[in-house]
């Protein structure tokens, strides 16, 4: 059986490293369903990694390459996708990584885009999107 191509947020990659976060669990099992495989694009990247590099935090940052290197499609964007991903942030008024998390989502055609965002926020407001959104936020 083929496995669930998912795009996961930054922040639940977040929760996945962070023992204290309230998703963790939730995150850290995604993460390791052997029944799942992970986009990911530079954006992904460059909304990780900078912090943990500056502050040193070596396990942090190798967490997240290690994932990173795991992945099974890395999009990159074009200004044609820049556009799309614009006219996503425009329609429902969604932050520019938003966007273009999303917008990377519909391009790999993923089954799974996956937060830890709460349902009021703006990711969802998109309209029939052509995969699951999915939140894991627990209420405190």
């Amino acid at each position: 059986m083929p496995k669930k191509l998912t795009f996961l947020d930054a922040c639940v990659l977040i929760a996945a490293f962070n023992l204290n976060h309230k998703s963790y669990k939730e995150a850290f099992d995604i993460l390791n369903d052997p029944d799942r495989e992970f986009v990911i694009t530079d954006f992904l990247k460059l909304e990780l990694l900078p912090n943990p590099t500056f502050n040193n935090r070596v396990d942090e940052v190798n967490f997240y390459k290690d994932f990173f290197n795991n992945a099974v499609q890395a999009l990159e964007f074009t200004p044609a996708k820049t556009s799309e991903a614009l006219e996503l942030a425009c329609k429902y008024g969604l932050t520019a990584v938003d966007a273009l998390h999303l917008q990377t989502a519909i391009d790999a055609k993923v089954c799974e885009f996956i937060t830890v965002e709460k349902t009021t926020k703006p990711f969802f407001r998109m309209n029939n999107p052509p995969f699951q959104l999915t939140s894991i936020h627990l209420h405190e």
